[in-house]
């Protein structure tokens, strides 16, 4: 068990020294798994006095998981990172609040009345869907949905090949937006129909995530995924930043040395930012990395900050967010 840091620093808020010694403690699995866990543990406050409930914002809504209708259970992964990426471009549609991932997923697999999760989540919508994958096809449909009286507000199918995929998740958003009679946002870069090996790339970077979900030994398996995602799409930030993920992981269960992961995380890290200089997963794992093997929380807790407010789609990788890796 770390030293108590109040013990050594007076004026340390009792939350942060929690906090910092969960960050210290010697099994990886009793560490804070994301860049959101941590820093959710860092901003609590002790809660001084009891707040009646507000009523939710009426342009609300919570992205439920997508259900997966694949004979294929690894296509759950795939449906997943459809359902987080509608997330990250609705949190560009002004007036509209979008409840947290983290949040939202905690009711996958439960059948939970939408009036529960409307209160639980604070919303007034839920956004439900599948997808049905085979071979390069994908189906994917989607609904709209008022908690209060489960009335349908909105629903669509969308029959695609897979090199289409980045944009149906484009016209799902755009579709919602338009029923809520809200403006989306532009996007920073125009959405363009994906090419064969941004596909690849996408499938072996879902691929990498799912290996990371498993834990254990699967993890080595994850950064054989991310390489080969990368050597088909050089120019795919996202695959270097879990690259760099992947390896911090792998060195806090001891697959690699402490020096030989912090090395080679960093290396995929800054080929990452590269790319993207504003690659929220990169940076979040660079905070990660600055307070697991730097011990450098005041460098930490900026990047980390500086990671959520980018919005990150995968909060240090779509399965580890969700399954505390």
């Amino acid at each position: 068990m770390p030293t108590d840091i109040c013990a050594l620093r007076e004026g340390v808020p009792r939350p942060i020294a929690r906090a910092l010694q969960r960050a210290l403690q010697r099994m990886p699995m009793d560490r804070p798994g994301t860049a959101a866990e941590l820093l959710a543990a860092l901003r609590e406050m002790e809660a001084t006095s009891a707040e009646p409930a507000s009523a939710p914002p009426a342009q609300s809504i919570a992205v439920l998981s997508f259900e997966n209708l694949s004979a294929n259970r690894e296509n759950e992964f795939f449906g997943d990172d459809i359902a987080e990426d509608i997330i990250g471009a609705l949190t560009r549609v002004a007036g509209l609040h979008v409840a947290a991932k983290t949040s939202a997923f905690s009711f996958n697999g439960k059948h939970d009345v939408l009036a529960t999760i409307g209160e639980t989540l604070h919303v007034v919508t839920v956004l439900q869907g599948s997808v049905r994958r085979a071979g390069t096809r994908v189906r994917i449909t989607v609904q709209l949905v008022s908690v209060t009286d489960g009335y349908h507000l909105w629903s669509e199918r969308y029959d695609r090949e897979l090199v289409d995929v980045f944009v149906v998740q484009e016209e799902i958003t755009g579709a919602i937006a338009a029923r809520l009679e809200l403006t989306l946002r532009p996007p920073a870069v125009a959405t363009e129909q994906a090419s064969p090996a941004q596909v690849q790339a996408y499938d072996l970077i879902t691929e990498g995530c799912s290996y990371l979900a498993n834990r254990g030994g699967a993890v080595i398996h994850a950064r054989a995924a991310f390489e080969r995602a990368f050597a088909i799409d050089p120019d795919n930030a996202l695959a270097y930043a879990l690259l760099g993920d992947a390896m911090r992981i792998n060195a806090q269960y001891g697959f690699i040395s402490a020096n030989e992961g912090l090395r080679l995380g960093k290396a995929a890290l800054e080929r990452a930012l590269e790319l993207d200089p504003d690659c929220a997963e990169a940076i979040g794992t660079l905070g990660m990395l600055s307070l697991n093997f730097d011990a450098r929380p005041k460098l930490a807790i900026p990047l980390l900050e500086r990671s959520l407010a980018l919005g990150p789609r995968r909060a240090n990788c779509v399965r580890a967010t969700r399954t505390g890796v």
